[in-house]
């Protein structure tokens, strides 16, 4: 089982403090676990172009949001963990989520934790 941990904190924290203890129980388990920091990744904003529409094309923009998506693609369960900032996820997972419609269909009927 591959189980991945997406940390939306713009900083070093609790969201990050629970997921990293969250991912450490499944590694007990013996299963495969990864973890995304958002704030270490270059991840630049949708500019709307398009190109991914319908999710038959991949993004133009060359990034690390590629090797995020290719993570996304071969995990089970996915479990992301965010502060909240005026009733709402950090706006670095918000840019995050906007970021993955190329690969919207290939991420249904996984399993999604949020914390």
């Amino acid at each position: 089982m591959k189980i991945l941990g997406i940390c939306g904190s713009p900083r070093k924290g609790n969201s990050e403090f629970v997921l990293r203890n969250i991912l450490s129980k499944f590694k007990e388990k013996e299963a495969k676990t990864d973890l995304i920091l958002i704030r270490e990744k270059n991840i630049q904003l949708c500019d709307g172009c398009l190109v991914c529409s319908g999710g038959k094309a991949p993004c133009k923009t060359k990034n690390d949001m590629r090797e995020a998506c290719d993570k996304l693609k071969q995990a089970d369960i996915i479990i992301v963990a965010s502060p909240v900032y005026y009733d709402m996820i950090s706006p670095q997972l918000l840019n995050f989520i906007v970021r993955l419609n190329p690969i919207e269909n290939e991420l249904k009927g996984k399993k999604l934790l949020l914390y």
